[in-house]
Order: C-alpha cells, then structure tokens, then sequence
C-alpha cells in the first residue's frame, strides 16, 4: 500500500495527491522508487482504521413464561447513525447469546432495518457467539448480508436494501420453538464495528 505524493496517472486513471492505493508490487516499487509516492501512511487520519461503532456488554434476560414463549422479544434495538458506513463499507455486528442447556429450540436473531437477516437456533450448547456482516455494495442503498450460516462464504448471502444514509436500526431478538417454563435467553452483550470501504 502507498500514498501518492503528486497527482498521478497510473494505468490511463489520474490519482490525486494524496491518494492510498494498493498496487500490485511492480507498479508500487517503481512509484517509490520514481520518487512519486511513500509508505508514509497515517491510517488512522485516512480513515482506514476499524471503527468501533458501539458495543454493550450489559446482559439482557428473556425469561420463558409458558405463553407467548413463540413470539420474537426484542432484548436490544440499536441505532446506526446515517452517514456512518461509505459507499463500500461494511459493519460486523458480533453478538454473545446464554441460554438454558436443553432441547428447547432457541432462536437467536438479528434485524438489519426491520428485515430478519441471522437467526441461527441452539439447544444444548449453553453459549453462542455469532458474527453478521453487512456490506455496502458500491451504494449507499444496497447491501451483501452474511449471516450465522454464510459468514465466510463467498455465496449464499441474502440482500439488504437499507439506505446507510440515513439511520438504519439493528433488533437483537428471540424467541423459542415452543412455549416453555423455567427457561431463560440471554444476550450477554454485542459489538458493531466499522470496516471502511474505498469510494
């Protein structure tokens, strides 16, 4: 990776001042070497630095009561501010669920602008940790979702179409497969990290 010292054209595309590109290794030695750009970078200034968003590690309990046991609780609802991913960036969204270690389906969900995108079931294991990411597809408006299932995976992910210019909330939600007593979900805490994207 190198930062342009002067205006520069480089394949037939003008890069200005100031640039930070990746190059393939030729064309970066030759530039460093021309003179025509350093290593110099302050990553943190350019903005090409992980962000932390917002993270909440107070646990929030669901407690089972028999009766509406099938229906979704929301145990947090987050607010990503408009403006906070660019138009290639992508938030990882970590979430640490507890629960009761028994054969009781749990789902444990996450909404991204009111629209279901992870909702990964647990019986036995006791303690979950699961990692979504969403990223901007060249748009502000248009989003790539791996979820519990794809995280990872070159395939496979659904679509999001939430506009990031705006506030977009996030709903950490569960429920179980059937109505039960003595039970209970817990979701321990949650992280949101910014990855920025180039524009």
């Amino acid at each position: 990776m190198i930062r342009l010292l002067y205006d520069t054209t480089i394949n037939g595309l003008r890069f200005g001042k100031g640039s930070i590109l990746a190059l393939d290794s030729v064309t970066e030695s030759n530039l460093l070497s021309e003179g025509d750009a350093d290593r110099n970078i302050d990553f943190l200034s350019a903005g090409l630095l992980p962000t932390l968003v917002l993270q909440r590690y107070t646990p929030v309990t669901r407690t089972s009561d028999n009766a509406t046991d099938t229906s979704y609780v929301t145990l947090a609802s987050i607010t990503v501010p408009g403006g906070t991913m660019n138009m290639n960036g992508e938030l990882v969204v970590t979430q640490d669920w507890k629960y009761t270690n028994s054969p009781t389906v749990k789902t444990l969900a996450m909404d991204w602008n009111g629209i279901n995108v992870s909702g990964p079931t647990a019986t036995t294991t006791v303690r979950s940790n699961y990692r979504i990411s969403i990223k901007n597809l060249n748009s502000l408006s248009s989003q790539s979702i791996f979820g519990n299932t794809t995280f990872g995976l070159a395939a496979g992910d659904p679509n999001g179409f939430a506009n990031t210019a705006n506030d977009v909330v996030i709903d950490h939600r569960c429920r179980w497969s059937a109505n039960v007593l003595g039970e209970s979900i817990t979701l321990l805490g949650y992280s949101i990290w910014y990855y920025p994207g180039s524009n």
